[in-house]
This record gives C-alpha cells, structure tokens and sequence, in this order.
C-alpha cells in the first residue's frame, strides 16, 4: 500500500469534491456542505448581484446560476445556505421588478 492511503472507519466521512459524506448507524449516506464551499457560495451569489447592479450581466444568465446553484444545494443537507438563495433570489426578482 501506499503511504499516503489510510484505511479508516466510514463512520468518521470523507471529503469529495466540496462536501463531506458519512453513513449512520442505520447505513444511510448523509451529505453535508463543507464550510469553505458555503463561503464560496455566498461570495459567488454576492458577486452576482454586484454585476447585475452595474449591468455586467444578464438576467437569464444569472436565473440560470441560480438554478444551477440551488440544484447543488438541494442534493446536500443544506437548509440554512438554501433559505439564503432563496431569500436572494426574492430580492433579485424584486430588483428587476423596480
């Protein structure tokens, strides 16, 4: 074997591609977000609305990242980073609406 490969217990998770994956005593798999890819989220949704205030972008362009963030989202135990998209998503209805 390897040097670097370990062998340890699933119970205590692995991390892969932004997210760490446990199993319970039962033997479901539970999910949940790493904390540096909630502030990357966060800074990206953030950015987002910078470029819409100065018209950078367009409004089907960031529908669409928004979509495509909230279906990332979805698949993790995230309830808390999902409320925030979906309270920025409200408020970049509202901004193009005024």
């Amino acid at each position: 074997m390897n040097e670097k490969t370990q062998i340890i217990p699933l119970e205590n998770g692995i991390e892969f591609l932004g997210a760490r994956y446990y199993i319970s005593k039962s033997g479901k798999v539970i999910l949940k977000m790493k904390q540096q890819s909630k502030k990357r989220f966060k800074k990206h949704i953030k950015r987002l609305l910078f470029l819409k205030k100065h018209n950078l972008v367009d409004s089907e362009y960031i529908k669409c990242t928004f979509g495509g963030l909230k279906g990332h989202i979805k698949q993790l135990n995230a309830y808390k980073l999902s409320s925030l998209l979906s309270f920025f998503i409200e408020l970049f209805i509202d901004f193009l609406n005024a």
